[in-house]
């Protein structure tokens, strides 16, 4: 795992808090797309979130 704050804004907020996530890149466009589109609504996205959620080192 990264122990440097990668490049892009989609880390900014979960790396500053102390997080990294584990989405595959299919898994991460999908999520983007889905929220973007409306089909993932807030909770749900909390909860995929969640679920890919890792401390970082």
């Amino acid at each position: 795992m990264e122990t440097s704050a990668p490049a892009g804004p989609s880390w900014c907020s979960l790396w500053i808090n102390g997080y990294a996530h584990d989405f595959t890149a299919d898994e991460g466009f999908d999520f983007v797309i889905g929220v973007a589109e409306g089909v993932i609504d807030l909770d749900e996205s909390e909860r995929r979130l969640a679920a890919h959620r890792v401390k970082r080192p």
